[in-house]
Formats: C-alpha cells, structure tokens, sequence
C-alpha cells in the first residue's frame, strides 16, 4: 500500500512540475491570482489599524483653478464633490466606491490680492452653495460609479491597484490621485521620515516632519518635492523614444515651478483628515507669483465607520488587470455625437480648399477634420468612405489620403479592407504598410488587421512589404500591453512565422538567393515583434548551433532575441560566446546580445574569456567595445560602467583597425542641460576576407530622459574581394603606383605657380621629383666622404673667438663689417657649396636654414663627436642630412 502511495504521489510530483512551467510565463508565481498586491499580510505594529469587515466613508472635495495671476479675473475653475467609501474586507486589502458624485463651475470670489491665501484650507468655499451644476454631471458621475478599484493597503503603502479591463483610463487616473492622498510610508508617527514614493505623480522624493498633537490627534505635513518626480512627464509624438534616468533632482530648464504638500491629521489609527495643496506656474513670461497658474485643494474628511458582517465568505473573482498609482498617459477618446455630421461638413470644406487652388487655411481644416474621424466607428468610416463622391468630388482621394494619419482601429480596418480587396495602387499599399509602423497605441482590432495584412503579403509574394511594418505594430503593443505574449493576436501572428519558418527551412531551396531572402525578412520580422515562444526558441537554437545555414541566417537568428527577455538568455549566449569554434560573426552577435543586460558574474566570465581569446576578430572587437563603454559618457551606459571600473583589459587586443574587428562610439552629453549625442558603430571582419563583411552605424540623441533613435543602419555584403581588387590591385585604377604618379604629376604642375623662395622653402626636392646632386642622396654621401678622404680640396675654415667678436662680425681684414658687406656675407660663394666645411672650431658648424648655410652652436653630444673624427664636417650628421650643409643643399 505504501509503494502504490509513493508511486501516486510520484505522478502527481511530476505533473505539477510539468504543469508550473507551462502557467508560469503566464502567471507571476509570486501573486496570487485573486489576492490584489502581496499575496501575505504582517499586522503586526502597524501605525494604521483599518478594521477587517468595515466601511469608511470620507466626504472628499477637489477644486481646481487655472487663471492668469496678476491679470484680472480671468480665471477657470471645477469643482468635484464625491463620497469616498474604503471598504476593508480582508487583511492589506480594500476596495474604493465612489457615490453621490457632483461636478460643478463657479466663477472666481472677488478678492483683493493681499487677502489671498493658497494654502488656507478651512476657507474652501462649501459646494452646495452653488447650483451651478457640470452640464455633464451625471455622465460623469456614472462613469466614475461603475467600477470599484480594488487596492493593496499595506500599513498606509498602496503597492497595487487592481481594476477591470473595460474601465476608461480617466476615471482610473482620477481614483489614483484620491488614493495617493491616502498614501503614508512613515515608519512611525513619532519621528520625521525621507522617503521616495511612487503616486499619481511620479516617483518623488518626500518628506514627512511631525506637526504636534491636537488632543487625540497626530498631525504631520508631507512635503513633496515634485522636481525630483520620474516618470511624471510623457511626451506625446508619432516618434518613439525610450526613456532613461539620469540626475533626476536636477531640472536645467524648470518650465513649471511647483509646490506641493499635505496636512494630515490621524486619530484612532485611522486618517481623519487629509488637507492636500498643489500650485504649478508656468515659469515663462511670469513675474514673481503673476503669471499661467493651476491650483489644486483637495480635502478628504472622514464622517461615519460602517461595520458589516459576511455570512458567507466571499467568493472573489480573478484580478484581471495590475497596475500602480503611476498616472496613465494614455489619450482618451473624445466623446461626439455628431462626428459623422461633422466628418461631412469638414470633408466639403476639404474639396473647396484643396486641389488645384490650395488656400492658406487648408492645413487647419484638415487637422480638425482628422480630429473628427479619429472618434469614427469603423462603420462610419466606411459609409463616409463610401458617400464621398456625392459629397464632392474630390472626397475620396481626401479620405484615402488622411487614413494613415488618423490612427484609428477603425482607419486601420479600412485601410486593410483596401489593400486586401486590390481596390488601391501596389505604391499606395506599400506607403500604407509603411505609415502602420508609427502607430502609437494599437489594440487587439489592429493585430487582427495586421495578420490579414500578413497572409495577404504572403499571398501576392511581396512579404517584405508586409512582414516588416506588420510585426512593428505588434511591438508597440506589447511595449504599451504587459504580457502581451498571452493575447491570442499576438499568438497567431507568432505562430505564422514559425509556420512560415519550419516550411523555407525544411524545403530544399535554402541556397537558392530568393528563398535565403525570404528566410533573412522572416527571421527579422521575428526580431522586430520580441515575442519568442518556446517552440520557436528551441528552432532558434538549431539555426544558430547548426552548420547547414550561412553565417547571415545564423546571425540573424541570434538577433531574433534583440527585444526578448535579455535575463532568460543571457546564460546561453554567454555560452556560446565562449565557445571558440564558432565563426567570428556568431560569436560577436552573441556577445552583443549578453551585454544587453550586464552583470558583475557575466562581465567577469567575458573578461576571462578575453584573456585566454585565440581568435584576434572577436579579441579585438570585445576589447574596443568594453573600452568604449568604460569611456562613454552616455547616461545609460552609466550602470555597466560601474562594472568596469577595473582597467584589467590590457593592450593586448589593440590591434590594426585597418585588419581586425571593431566598435567604434564617439559620445557628446552636456550634464548640465540633460542632453547629448551618441554615434556607434561596429565594423566585424570574418576570417576569410581582408574586406569587412558587416558595418552597422547607429546616432542616438538623449534629450530630457527621452532617447531617440535617429539612424541606425545594418550592412551585410559578402564577395566583394573582386570588386576592390579590381579598383585597389597592381592593375587597378586606383592602385598604389597610380595613384602616386597622378600625385606626383599634381605637384609638378603646382609648382610652376608657385614662387620659387616657397618652393625651396617647403619643398624638399624628392618631393618635386628632381634628382639631388649625380647620384641622389646616396651620390651626396658618397662625395662628402670622397672630399673629407682627398687632401686636394680646400676647405674654408674658422678660428674660435671670443663673445665679442662673435657678437660683432668683422670682414677678413679685420675691419668691421658694414649693412652691405654683412649682405654679401649671407650669400655663401659657389666654392663654399661644391664641397663640404670642414670646422677646427668643434663649438659650431654650418646649417642649412632659410635658403642659406648659418654658423650654430653645435650640442655637446655633436662636439663629443667632433673630437673622435679629429676636425667636424658640415655633412657629418647622418641622421639628419637635410639639417646640415653638406654639398649646398638641404
């Protein structure tokens, strides 16, 4: 019984095993899937003590307020009044429920400037004295109503916001900025704290200080320093850009000066009252505290605890999505009634101010016309698509025109249904593909549209038309969708291209140049989209392993893995990395995709491996690169520079870059302005070519936290050795030995309109390509050594005198030597030049400067040798022949 009690246990062990792994890319194991935040709870010494099985209900008001300060009473204002009820039904957890919602307007009390206080809370004018109702109260009030937001409230921490799929973005944004005023990380109540928290308005940097006591109430002030927020700003571009963090307690350039804080009051353990204040100037054309103004007062009072019993326990419902109290930047959709009707009398204004007669105020007539199709439905769209040509004549072509810049799911559909049915040209479907790779915020509709687009291209056999642009957009939806591995869009897609990849390999014409094409566009399309299945990763590991594919398949399998998960992989391209019989270019691609996401136990096994490298094309390309990043002044390369802070790279990979492999990267940052510009490229030589097979050049700008990426281009070429030996060989055009005599044919002709003191001044005469003396420089040589050996010639010589008489020149009577004489002296005789000098005075000599022969003082080294040799010659330095006066020339 005990051996069939193991084996049952053994089968349900190894199920479970088989069974985790395959939820585990879907589920976060570390949450429980009904539980919103940690799925424990310590209540132990906790500062808040929210009771389990009550409701506390908090009057909560918000008025906000735009004017222009110091210019009148031109002011804007809303005002919200709401009930606030926090329904704590389990430990560390609770549920937020908004009622009796009321959006009002009222103009601005008159008050002289001297009188006004932005931070007096208890003159905050009561709501209900106004019945100045919000035209859209109630819709706003419904909407508001329809979802509770569940939260995890651990001791005053809101880690998580738990919400419904359907609920708008607005009304989320709006209950996390009540639930940041609900948020207090203090240790204690007892002692002043600085900590860093994550709200509705950032990551920032706050500061709590006790105010005293107030009877049985605790009283503190939260100073938010809304300078130092990340992630607080998001710019709204059809450009992508990546964010980065670099000094974010400095701003170079403050558009906003901002105060923010709150007065809380806490009795019994629970918030009793949270007085909140915020001011934003625009710094800009302001003047001290005149200027564009927004004030938000927000007070949250707490009035009734409601206890409840649960006979049964309550059966709670999978969460279906995770967020935190970050605000969402995503745009909302404007609400119109009449944006068909709308559309119409835009598409008519169109036509009478479009083609051929175009009028100045076109362009603003189209704007709000793409504003308006923007909130089209996809059948209205297409029944104005349809209408057009009674609307005028020209409507179609405006339409088809503005759908790529509209944006919408519904633009997207319609211009799918276009190009599927063949009702377009082959260029305007092309440019169409070409505009969906800008998309900003696709959903589940666009990804349906893009695998119709897919097998489309497949269909009409121009997938690289297709593949590319389509599997972009399936990238901006994951960047925007967490876990977008797990929408069945993205799924199928995948699934294509692994289809689509099994049949191309599989097939017998991987050497033929269309089918290796066609293999390249797929595995890039792969890379563009970053979702990797597991199928598809054990395929890739076979390309990459495998020796039956050229090296650019190989490659572009591991660059696959460019937008993956880099901490899954990294193990494994480490690996394959140090595995030193692969060619250079995997081996390079893999060590590129390791040091995506560097650590101090990857970088030290990299270094290792450098030291014992046999391969001097990958040596030479990881040491310039990891060099380069140790240099880079560029703000995200910042953490791997703290792991190379030991210079133990050496030099001995500091090869010819005319020859060997390398990273180059020039980098321009300005830290005091938060902006700089980055240039890189790698160029990878293989082993069996003096040519480079790959050249990637890649210009980055970080601007304010935002990189953008301007360029980046890739280039593969292979059999290019014909080509430059043809242009670069002996025979070549541009050899070596024709290129030096167009050179020196150049210079020939240059020099005959050029003065001759200029020639003989910067010229030397191998130069100008005229002969030195008989024989050249070895002809000069040898008679300086003929004249030094014969006694026949004569040689003038010099006798040593004394200081003044160096200082004053006299002629060879001894008298002194006047203006003209001592210019004639200048003039060396012919005589002087056909032979050398030989000096008894072994403290000068003869040098050639300036067109003439002048007596200088010889170093000690040149007298040392002078004494050896007996008597100095003019011509004796031979290291330096064009130095000294040898037969007259230089």
């Amino acid at each position: 019984m005990d051996k069939w009690k193991s084996v049952v246990w053994s089968v349900v062990l190894v199920t479970l095993l088989l069974v985790i792994p395959l939820q585990a890319h879907k589920k976060n194991p570390l949450k429980d899937p009904r539980i919103c935040g940690r799925p424990t709870c310590s209540q132990a010494n906790n500062k808040f003590r929210y009771n389990v099985g009550s409701m506390y209900n908090y009057e909560y008001s918000m008025i906000v307020k735009t004017a222009l300060a110091g210019s009148g009473d031109n002011t804007s204002e809303l005002h919200v009044s709401a009930t606030v009820t926090l329904d704590i039904h389990a430990p560390c957890q609770g549920v937020l429920k908004l009622s009796t919602i009321e959006v009002r307007e009222r103009a601005a009390p008159q008050t002289e400037p001297d009188d006004l206080d932005y931070g007096d809370y208890n003159n905050m004018p009561d709501l209900s004295e106004t019945n100045d109702v919000h035209s859209k109260s109630e819709l706003i009030a419904e909407q508001l109503m329809n979802y509770d937001l569940r939260f995890a409230f651990h001791d005053g921490t809101i880690s998580e916001i738990c919400h419904e799929d359907s609920e708008s973005v607005w009304t989320l944004n709006l209950k996390r900025g009540i639930l940041s005023t609900l948020q207090n990380t203090m240790p204690r109540f007892d002692i002043d704290f600085q900590t860093t928290e994550t709200d509705v308005s950032g990551i920032c940097d706050v500061t709590y200080k006790t105010s005293g006591r107030k009877g049985t109430q605790l009283l503190f002030r939260k100073t938010k320093d809304i300078g130092s927020c990340k992630r607080r700003y998001k710019t709204t571009s059809f450009i992508q850009t990546v964010p980065y963090d670099f000094r974010p307690n400095y701003v170079a350039w403050p558009i906003l000066n901002s105060t923010s804080y709150c007065e809380i009051t806490v009795d019994n353990y629970i918030y009793k009252n949270v007085l909140c204040y915020e001011r934003h100037q625009l710094v800009p054309f302001s003047n001290g505290l005149a200027g564009a103004v927004t004030e938000t007062s927000t007070k949250l009072s707490f009035f009734q605890e409601e206890s409840y019993t649960q006979e049964e326990p309550k059966d709670e419902l999978d969460i279906q999505q995770r967020s935190s109290l970050l605000y969402d930047h995503t745009p909302s959709v404007r609400e119109s009634h009449d944006e068909l009707k709308a559309s119409r009398e835009l598409l008519k204004q169109l036509c009478a101010l479009g083609f051929p007669n175009i009028r100045r105020n076109f362009p603003d007539v189209f704007l709000n016309f793409l504003g308006a199709a923007r909130t089209l439905s996809m059948n209205a769209l297409h029944q104005l698509l349809f209408r057009s040509h009674s609307i005028c004549d020209s409507g179609r072509s405006h339409i088809l025109a503005s759908l790529p810049y509209i944006g919408s799911p519904a633009s997207v559909a319609l211009m799918k249904d276009q190009i599927v049915k063949r009702e377009v040209s082959t260029e305007d479907a092309r440019g169409w593909m070409k505009s969906l790779a800008f998309l900003k915020r696709p959903n589940t509709e666009v990804l349906e549209s893009m695998l119709e687009l897919i097998e489309h291209g497949k269909t009409i056999s121009e997938g690289m038309y297709y593949y590319l642009p389509a599997t972009m957009v399936v990238n901006t939806f994951c960047q925007i969708q967490a876990n977008c591995e797990d929408s069945e869009s993205v799924q199928s897609i995948v699934q294509f291209f692994e289809t689509e990849l099994h049949e191309v390999i599989g097939g017998s014409g991987t050497e033929n140049p269309i089918q290796r094409q066609l293999l390249v566009i797929l595995l890039k399309s792969l890379s563009n989209m970053g979702v990797v299945s597991k199928e598809l990763n054990q395929e890739l590991r076979r390309i990459i392993e495998g020796s039956e594919l050229g090296t650019e398949v190989r490659v572009e399998a591991v660059n696959v893995f460019r937008r993956h998960d880099c901490h899954r992989t990294k193990d494994y391209f480490l690996k394959l990395y140090s595995t030193t019989e692969l060619e250079v270019e995997v081996r390079i691609a893999a060590y590129l995709q390791t040091m995506r996401c560097p650590d101090h136990l990857s970088i030290k096994l990299i270094k290792h491996v450098l030291k014992t490298e046999e391969v001097n094309q990958v040596g030479s390309f990881v040491w310039s690169h990891l060099t380069n990043l140790a240099k880079s002044a560029s703000p995200v390369r910042v953490e791997a520079q703290g792991l190379l802070a030991e210079d133990d790279l050496g030099k001995k990979f500091n090869l010819d870059i005319r020859k060997f492999s390398r990273n180059y990267e020039q980098t321009l940052f300005f830290d005091e302005y938060n902006f700089g510009l980055t240039v890189d490229s790698n160029v990878i030589f293989g082993m069996e070519s003096y040519v480079p097979r790959t050249i990637r050049f890649n210009m980055t700008t970080d601007l304010f936290g935002e990189s953008i990426n301007f360029v980046e281009l890739n280039i593969r070429a292979e059999g290019l050795e014909d080509m430059v030996q043809e242009f670069f060989g002996p025979k070549g055009t541009l050899s070596a030995k024709m290129v030096n005599e167009k050179l020196q044919q150049m210079m020939k002709m240059l020099k005959r309109y050029i003065p001759s003191f200029l020639v003989e001044r910067f010229w030397s005469e191998d130069l100008g390509g005229d002969e030195m003396g008989r024989d050249g420089e070895d002809g000069r040589r040898k008679r300086a050594s003929e004249d030094r050996m014969s006694p026949t010639k004569t040689s003038k010589t010099y006798t040593q005198a004394s200081p003044r008489e160096r200082n004053t020149k006299q002629d060879p009577q001894g008298d002194e030597m006047g203006p003209h004489d001592k210019e004639n002296q200048r003039k060396p005789a012919a005589e002087d030049r056909r032979s050398p000098t030989r000096v008894h005075d072994q403290r000068y000599a003869d040098r050639w400067s300036g067109g003439r022969c002048k007596r200088v003082l010889l170093s000690r080294h040149q007298r040392q040798a002078c004494s050896v040799a007996g008597e100095c010659y003019t011509g004796w330095v031979r290291e330096h022949p064009h130095v000294w006066c040898d037969t007259g020339h230089a």
